[in-house]
């Protein structure tokens, strides 16, 4: 089935309407995404947008600025899961797999270390680093980038993100801010599974990686994502030669931190 802007916002709508208090909500978004689009008053409308089947259409006549207009307009607004992920749950986890996905964490601890430090007594759980990212010509990357028309003062990115204090929500993005997601060339497909060297995985770096650590891992969230983290930066910096730094902002305990039992 297609997933159409309508149908991934009905979606939504459905969501946000059956969801109970002690609901799991889990959310898993994979698309191409665009960089953050300032307002005149200089804030981003939304960190990012998440692109439909038929965002668009995007012609060759259209400069940044109107490129950029046109796939917000047709595109799912980053608001509208923002919204759903903040509603009461049990637990909320939400992962986003798009280029520019980090735009959504931008200013946010990494593993939400304040929250952290309170419950782990003060240990912290290993951050990302943040790093950039920009496009390659052999490898495949899930951005829709634009020729700059040379306006690059519209407005200046929002610098303020309201951090999440409540329990049991996690955030995983396969990006930092400003960088694609990767995966391997097109002309191949696939690429070697890190846990299983006689098994090809298909699809982005992070996410492949990350259910297969899932598996070995037997569902621990922070080891797996740790390890997916560390092999998809490995195979970007080895392959389209860039950097990608997944990140992950969590106020779930680490020893409850488990897809097999939560």
């Amino acid at each position: 089935e297609r997933a159409t802007k309508a149908k991934i916002e009905s979606e939504i709508a459905n969501l946000d309407k059956v969801l109970e208090p002690n609901d799991t909500l889990f959310i898993y978004i994979s698309s191409h995404g665009t960089p953050p689009v300032p307002t005149p008053s200089g804030g981003d409308e939304r960190k990012m947008s998440i692109v439909a089947y038929d965002s668009g259409p995007l012609t060759s006549s259209m400069d940044r600025t109107g490129g950029a207009l046109t796939i917000q307009r047709t595109s799912v607004s980053d608001k509208l899961v923002q919204r759903l992920a903040q509603r009461t749950s049990a637990m909320t986890r939400v992962i986003i797999d798009t280029c520019y996905s980090g735009e959504i964490l931008r200013d946010m601890s990494n593993v939400g270390s304040a929250y952290q430090d309170k419950m782990n007594g003060g240990g912290f759980e290993k951050a990302s680093v943040s790093e950039s990212s920009w496009t390659g010509a052999s490898y495949t990357s899930k951005a829709i980038a634009f020729v700059d028309d040379g306006n690059s003062s519209v407005g200046q990115a929002s610098k303020t993100s309201e951090q999440v204090t409540r329990r049991n929500y996690s955030f995983i993005t396969a990006t930092s801010p400003g960088e694609l997601s990767w995966g391997p060339p097109s002309t191949v497909g696939t690429f070697p599974d890190p846990t299983s060297q006689s098994e090809l995985l298909r699809g982005s770096f992070f996410t492949q990686s990350f259910i297969a650590y899932l598996k070995q891992f037997s569902g621990d969230v922070p080891r797996a994502f740790e390890e997916a983290r560390i092999f998809t930066s490995k195979m970007v910096q080895q392959g389209p030669k860039q950097s990608q730094n997944p990140r992950r902002f969590t106020t779930i305990p680490a020893d409850i931190d488990n897809l097999s039992k939560h």
